[in-house]
């Protein structure tokens, strides 16, 4: 949340310009200090943001006849989305949600546009790892521009129909 961020933010420079004696906490510091962290426990407490969140909460709607469903995976500071197929192991395609991708659309090879969760995109090859497919592509997408919030996107498949049914789910699919 973003009220949570700021307080945090404010009260971690406050801390450490004290600690190193560049600044030197008033009277009137030491409450506006207070009023922060209340406004941050109030912001908090009111939040529907949940102590520990799950698919449900965090990874955007899947269309109803995707046949597919979210495995959610909680990192520092970030989050990560697998599709799994109905009655499989195997994903269909992740999405990394956070601030910190391990991607660089700059540094990859452009494979041809298309469409997630109605956005324009360029889809990109995907580096070969033992977990990818012959089809792999990857793609990122802004999701605030204020925070740096990205979505990091990458889908697999073996056969070229399966490649369009997950394009179709992603274009599909909308964002929280």
């Amino acid at each position: 949340m973003k009220i949570r961020r700021h307080s945090y933010l404010f009260l971690l420079l406050l801390t450490a310009c004290a600690a190193s004696g560049q600044v030197r906490p008033t009277a009137a510091d030491a409450a506006a200090d207070a009023a922060a962290q209340a406004a941050a426990a109030a912001a908090s407490a009111g939040s529907d943001e949940p102590e520990n969140p799950t698919a449900s909460d965090k990874c955007p709607v899947l269309p109803a006849d995707s046949g597919l469903a979210w495995i959610y995976q909680q990192g520092p500071g970030f989050g990560v989305c697998y599709a799994t197929i109905a009655g499989s192991d195997s994903n269909a395609f992740g999405i990394y949600l956070g601030n910190h991708p391990n991607f660089d659309p700059g540094q990859a090879v452009p494979l041809g546009k298309g469409k997630v969760a109605g956005r324009d995109v360029i889809w990109y090859q995907q580096e070969k790892s033992d977990d990818s497919s012959v089809l792999a592509r990857q793609t990122l997408i802004v999701l605030d521009k204020k925070w740096d919030y990205v979505a990091h996107i990458w889908v697999n498949a073996e056969t070229q129909q399966d490649l369009q049914a997950r394009l179709s789910v992603l274009e599909r699919m909308a964002f929280r």
